[in-house]
């Protein structure tokens, strides 16, 4: 009997200790499901307080195309994953995220309902929901890019499944709203979209109006692609995901905090896979300079303004009586008025930053004594309340290895007697002793005054700190934007930094030297040391330095980032998922068959499957440069179109043929006007381009008839790169203004120079008109200047400045005395009014300039 209780025993504690640890298998966890196919690895996220006592809301997410393969983990890495882990412990689903694993093939149909992979997340999902405790009643689909178009299919396929849909940057054909009558969705897209156009989710959108659906649809301005970091990290949106019963819809605010620590884990995460030295060179001179001190305040983020620093506790002798004074949640705030940046030819860089209405504020001082206790709140000390106070930094800018040191030569910061005060306490309560309210009161206020000189001590203690940050933040800058500019792939795009390389600082200003460092084409297959690879290095003083801000880039990078997409044999596509319709036709099978007249020999209803595949690295040369404009040659050196057949879905592909096409076309990059001003880059291509096609058959593959028509298949893909290049959206793109403070910087030149391309911001005049017929005499000011001598503008002519301050104008005839303010980029007018004899000023700002998250 005994030894049947000690089994019994162990039975229930081993069967206790497997419940706890089950339970206690919560984060990203690994699941296989198995069928005929084999074994599919996927993950799922378990909230960390997850137990099976209740249930809850599950979520299904299908990734994008970049992140197909049989892996299991890619799908973690790009959109709901990574914001998951960013949520911390308090994202509330169950999350099930499949993996696609059709590398091959259309893009945009690798989530149809029919297709497995799609079928086969939804018994992934059965899987999790007969494991875990799950709610039915709050089961929610979301998807992105593909997984975004995968989404509305697989949704309209089984609407009664689910409690809500999400779709982010999808599309899909918008007679299937119909089905979703009875399901609530919400559709997110970018506005500044380049990949899967706004277009096609307002088209979606239509169709559920038309169908009388619940929806709603939020178009994120400024936003491109990867809305998901905007999406799913909106605590709102996750809100209505658990409780749809309420119609979608309102503002898209993300959680800044959350936003934070996804991009802290980003960096922590990124690894090396591509070195090139010297990608980018940056030139600041003077003017931009200016213009950077007086953007200080808006570029300077609101948490730096304000915070909380330590308590502090002191000890002190008065009327004969050892006291102890604790001053407790001191807090402070400023205001930065600007700063002013000055460069020499002893490499040291001089920052003055104009510090007004520094408050420190003493929430609570408590002072004990062996007979006496006193409390004191709200006590005060105002800083430079009457002008700004300044906060002098001395420094000297040195590469070491990959890191800017910015060595620090001196710091000062004084406070004139008549710029400050000390407000006395709200509230004073004493108990015991001698010392009464008035008496606490001036020894507070004048003790605070005496200490003038370790207030300004203080100050000029968080100068290290406050350079350690810059330092940061120059060692790594996020080069997102720029991937995305010279990426030649809409998907895989890697993660990359920029990271210093060489600085020189003279009178003219600085010159600092960047190389581009970019991570793995995927998360998961990382190399275990990066290629360097060599582009040409910008000299040091090698350009003629202008007084405003040049970027000088390599287009060489092309050519090693361009490699990464090609040893990771990612860069396929299929010809209908060109965005130009003129490639679709080499999908046709008649056309196929025209090619390659041994396809007739194969069954009809075999499956054929046509694709393009890079398989050499681009490259950009650079050419002619005059006063219009610079040539340069985009060579395409190496792309196989393949055609590949099988006899039904389960069956592999089979090679049939292959055609090798090598494709350089020249090109004339100008810089012209806008019709609103702006500038705008406009490439236009040469109209032949340089293409050669050779053919053959695949190895292994024996065909009945050996032909190949390659110059059939040279004359479509002749007409529809030239169609596609000459009507391509990016053959002219508005270059919006970089806003350096308050001053907006134009693009105003490009050219060559030793094979790199040197483009100049430079500052956007502001200008005085005059509109009226007599003579307009006026004088302006800038903040630290006095009034000019009288300026005469006769009528119908126009006065330019490029500084990168307001100006103050101050009207001498007509209107004398009338005084306006004359913007960066804008524009005053004198106007005659109707009225004889009668003018107003008139001002007009310039337009604002809208800038994209994540190009």
């Amino acid at each position: 009997m005994n030894l049947v209780l000690r089994t019994g025993v162990a039975v229930l504690v081993l069967a206790v200790m497997t419940g706890v640890a089950k339970a206690a298998e919560t984060g990203f966890i690994e699941r296989t499901y198995e069928d005929a196919a084999g074994a599919h690895p996927f993950r799922v996220y378990v909230p960390k307080g997850y137990s099976p006592d209740r249930e809850w809301p599950v979520m299904l997410f299908l990734h994008g195309a970049g992140e197909r393969g049989t892996d299991g983990l890619l799908p973690i890495t790009v959109g709901l994953g990574p914001m998951i882990e960013a949520w911390g412990e308090d994202f509330p689903f169950i999350v099930v995220f499949p993996q696609c694993e059709a590398k091959r093939g259309r893009i945009l149909k690798g989530w149809n309902p029919d297709r497995p992979h799609a079928q086969r997340a939804l018994k992934m999902l059965e899987q999790v929901e007969a494991e875990f405790a799950t709610d039915p009643e709050r089961r929610v689909l979301t998807g992105w890019s593909m997984g975004g178009f995968g989404c509305w299919r697989v949704a309209a396929a089984t609407p009664d499944m689910w409690s809500a849909v999400v779709v982010l940057a999808g599309g899909g054909e918008p007679e299937l709203a119909s089905n979703l009558t009875d399901v609530p969705v919400w559709i997110f897209h970018g506005a500044d979209d380049e990949v899967v156009p706004p277009g096609r989710s307002r088209e979606l959108v239509a169709a559920l109006e038309k169908a009388g659906c619940t929806f709603a649809y939020t178009e994120l301005s400024g936003v491109g692609h990867n809305c998901w970091r905007q999406v799913y990290t909106c605590p709102d949106v996750v809100e209505w995901m658990l409780d749809p019963s309420q119609p979608p819809g309102g503002d898209v605010e993300p959680d800044q905090a959350i936003l934070a620590r996804a991009a802290r884990a980003r960096r922590e995460k990124f690894r090396e896979a591509l070195r090139i030295p010297g990608a980018v060179a940056v030139r600041i001179g003077p003017d931009a300079m200016t213009a950077a001190g007086f953007g200080l305040s808006d570029a300077v983020p609101n948490e730096w303004k304000q915070g909380r620093i330590d308590d502090i506790e002191e000890t002190l002798e008065a009327l004969g009586e050892q006291f102890v004074i604790q001053m407790r949640e001191i807090d402070y705030a400023l205001e930065l008025d600007r700063a002013i940046f000055r460069s020499d030819d002893f490499g040291r860089l001089q920052l003055r930053i104009g510090v007004r209405n520094l408050v420190l504020e003493v929430a609570q001082t408590s002072i004990t004594g062996t007979t006496q206790q006193i409390r004191a709140d709200g006590l005060r000390v105002v800083v430079g309340h009457r002008r700004p106070v300044w906060l002098e930094v001395d420094v000297h800018p040195v590469v070491r290895g990959d890191r800017m040191e910015l060595r620090l030569l001196g710091a000062d910061f004084r406070i004139p007697d008549d710029n400050w005060y000390v407000a006395a306490p709200r509230n004073i309560e004493v108990r015991g002793g001698e010392l009464t309210p008035d008496l606490v009161r001036i020894g507070l206020v004048g003790g605070l005054y005496l200490r003038k000189s370790q207030i300004e001590a203080e100050v000029r203690r968080l100068v290290p700190d406050l350079i350690a940050t810059a330092e940061d933040m120059v060692s790594e800058v996020d080069a997102s934007p720029f991937m995305a500019s010279v990426w030649p792939v809409p998907v895989y795009t890697p993660d990359a930094r920029l990271r210093p390389q060489a600085v020189q600082v003279d009178s003219r200003g600085a010159e600092l030297v960047f190389g581009l460092v970019a991570g793995p084409v995927d998360a998961v297959h990382v190399p275990e040391r990066p290629r360097l690879e060599a582009v040409p290095v910008p000299a040091l003083d090698s350009v003629d330095r202008s007084r405003f801000l040049q970027l000088d880039l390599a287009p060489g990078v092309v050519t090693p980032l361009s490699q990464m997409i090609v040893d990771a044999d990612v860069a396929r596509l299929h010809p209908l998922d060109v965005p130009d319709e003129r490639f679709h036709v080499m999908a046709d099978r008649a056309f196929l068959e025209s090619v390659v007249p041994d396809l007739k020999t194969l069954p009809d209803d075999a499956r054929l499957l046509p694709e393009f595949r890079l398989v050499e690295p681009l490259s950009v040369r650079p050419g002619q440069v005059d006063s219009n404009g610079t040539d340069m040659e985009f060579v395409v050196p190496g792309v196989v179109f393949s055609i590949d057949h099988r006899s039904d879905v389960s069956s592999p592909w089979q090679a049939v043929a292959e055609l090798e096409i090598s494709v350089s076309q020249q090109a004339r990059l100008e810089l012209v006007r806008g019709e609103d001003g702006g500038r705008t880059l406009r490439l236009g291509w040469s109209s032949d381009p340089q293409v050669e096609v050779h053919g053959r058959f695949a190895d292994g593959y024996t065909p009945r008839h050996p032909e190949l028509n390659v110059d059939a298949f040279r004359r479509e893909f002749v007409e529809a790169w030239t169609a596609w290049t000459r009507g391509a959206a990016g053959n002219e793109v508005a270059v919006p203004n970089l806003q350096v403070g308050a001053a907006a910087m134009g693009l105003s030149d490009l050219k060559w120079s030793s094979n790199r391309l040197v483009t100049e911001f430079s500052m956007q005049p502001s200008e005085v008109a005059n509109e009226a017929r007599r003579t307009f005499e006026y004088k302006v000011r800038g903040p630290d200047s006095r009034w000019s001598q009288p300026y005469r503008l006769p009528g119908g002519e126009s006065h330019e400045y490029r500084v990168p301050y307001d100006m103050e104008l101050r009207a001498v005839a007509p209107l004398p005395g009338a005084r306006s303010r004359v913007v960066p980029g804008g524009r005053l007018m004198l106007q005659p009014l109707r009225r004889r004899g009668r003018f107003r000023l008139r001002s007009v700002e310039p337009e604002p300039q809208r800038t994209r998250s994540d190009r």
